[in-house]
């Protein structure tokens, strides 16, 4: 049997094994019993079409036809999309063009998964949008000046043609997540199905990601062979005696990343789950993912997310404590098993394994800093060339691992501060907004406390990597689901405004035609 029939059969028996013990946690408040089965289904399918087409125009074809089909019965597309989002890795082929155009554009998975299901919906949006009036928010604008300035910027140095093919890939790949995200989801219900979603399909890639560690096989590399297609990951990367789990990411860091923001969700998700053992065996499914990336920079993301979390929410300082003690007992026993010593070594800061990337990093941070100064406001030129001059080249290549950084060194200080900013005005609004809730302990402040964990897990995460595979999609996604939970609030806040100010005209009303003692009633 080929190799990655093999494999299929591996990721279906431990997608069923998930699925199976996710399904009454999931259940239990968050997806609908009929939404968790077709999204499964469709988990399979997708998967199966994928390994056994041979050929990616076949696999393309008949997944969107599918994805087409299922969108429509689809009460919340995020969901299924996010759901759906790991299934397969985000191979591509270019689509042939015509004349003097050599092809139209790339097609890779996750511009499928759009094309399918986000671009039905943002059409039925802006028929809503329309009819409500609805205007734009804050962070809109911010992302609008950040999509400009990178087509601006590449259309002095490239052809009308592909300035125009980049364009419809910020569109595809950008825009939409973000603005169906940001205005389909609108009530409590909607948000706790996404973040569910996104936690049981990377569970699928923690269960899928341990296995590839211990078997020292990766599932998804022989698929790319299998389909003809081209990505250019998925390579088997060790670190000490250890290989470093990627499932269908294509890179260890991208997979401990999807653990991070996986880990944060889960954490709001603790008040949806009645079952305190099932959600600490997801917890630790979670963790094992994680761990089994053997990425620093998610480690530490992880870290921070859930001390943001933490902070965030009600008893603070409590919370912190119950959390610490939780998270040294598991260190604990890290430190004492047998692989204590291959972990210590592997910890950022301390450890000695890889220790040149570290340096690496630290050096194209600080060269990187300094050309920025030089050239601050729309990119400098030729950052590339003159990161070679200063002899930061590892593996043959510049490699710009740190987002912000490629972000200011291509496109300048101000595309980076409009790319910050959508994170930091939603963030600070959603912060401002929560203390505002009425009952602290309840599940839309936990929810808040979610999408900040999210936020500080993601930013510490893509400082240490470049925003490759899935990291981008998933943080546009994430940036949309917390300008929908802003806009919410302010519903709800809008609501309460004028139930007190009806209650309060009700009561002068009421006032007004009560006679006063002694008087006279005809």
């Amino acid at each position: 049997m080929p190799e990655h029939l093999r494999a299929l059969v591996v990721i279906l028996v431990f997608a069923s094994v998930v699925f199976a013990l996710g399904r009454r946690p999931a259940c239990d408040f968050s997806v609908a019993p009929q939404d968790f089965t077709r999204r499964r289904n469709l988990w399979i399918a997708v998967t199966v079409i994928a390994f056994v087409s041979h050929n990616y125009w076949l696999f393309a074809g008949f997944t969107g036809l599918v994805l087409l089909m299922a969108g429509r019965k689809e009460a919340n597309v995020v969901a299924l999309f996010v759901w759906l989002l790991f299934a397969v890795p985000a191979f591509f082929k270019e689509v042939p063009g015509f004349g003097v155009i050599n092809y139209l554009m790339t097609m890779e998975y996750i511009r499928l998964l759009t094309i399918s299901l986000l671009v039905p919906a943002y059409i039925g949006l802006r028929r809503q949008a329309r009819v409500e009036r609805s205007g734009w928010l804050p962070t809109d604008y911010l992302l609008l000046v950040y999509m400009l300035i990178q087509l601006t910027l590449r259309l002095n140095v490239d052809t009308a043609t592909n300035t125009a093919r980049y364009a419809v890939y910020a569109l595809l790949d950008v825009g939409l997540p973000y603005y169906v995200a940001s205005r389909s989801l609108r009530e409590l219900s909607q948000f706790r199905d996404v973040a569910m979603s996104f936690v049981v399909a990377a569970m699928v890639l923690a269960l899928i990601g341990i296995f590839e560690s211990v078997k020292w096989w990766l599932l998804y590399s022989s698929l790319e062979r299998a389909l003809d297609a081209k990505w250019g990951y998925s390579n088997y990367l060790g670190r000490t005696a250890i290989l470093r789990a990627q499932a269908s990411t294509g890179q260890p860091i991208v997979f401990g990343y999807v653990m991070v923001v996986a880990l944060a969700l889960y954490a709001y998700l603790r008040c949806c789950v009645k079952s305190r053992a099932l959600w600490w065996l997801g917890f630790a499914l979670l963790g094992g993912g994680l761990l089994a990336s053997y990425s620093r920079g998610p480690w530490v993301g992880a870290a921070v997310a859930l001390v943001v979390f933490r902070l965030a929410g009600p008893n603070a300082v409590g919370g912190l404590f119950k959390a610490a003690l939780v998270v040294g007992a598991i260190c604990a026993l890290v430190l004492v098993s047998p692989m204590g010593d291959t972990v210590i070594d592997l910890l950022p800061f301390i450890g000695t394994v890889d220790k040149n990337n570290v340096d690496y990093r630290q050096e194209l941070l600080t060269t990187g800093v300094r050309l920025i100064l030089q050239e601050p406001w729309f990119g400098v030129t030729g950052f590339m060339n003159q990161l070679v001059d200063n002899e930061l080249v590892i593996g043959g290549m510049v490699d710009l691992v740190n987002t912000f950084l490629a972000i200011g060194l291509a496109y300048g200080v101000i595309a980076l501060a409009c790319f910050v900013g959508v994170f930091a005005v939603t963030a600070r609004s959603a912060y401002n907004a929560m203390r505002r809730l009425p009952n602290p302990q309840d599940e839309v402040r936990m929810l808040g406390c979610g999408i900040l964990a999210c936020f500080a897990g993601i930013g510490v995460t893509i400082f240490t990597t470049s925003s490759i595979t899935v990291i981008p999609v998933i943080y546009w996604i994430m940036a949309g689901v917390g300008a929908g939970y802003v806009a919410m609030l302010r519903r709800q806040a809008a609501s309460r405004t004028a139930d007190r100010q009806g209650l309060a005209a009700a009561s002068a009303r009421s006032r007004r035609f009560v006679p006063r003692a002694g008087a006279r009633v005809s």
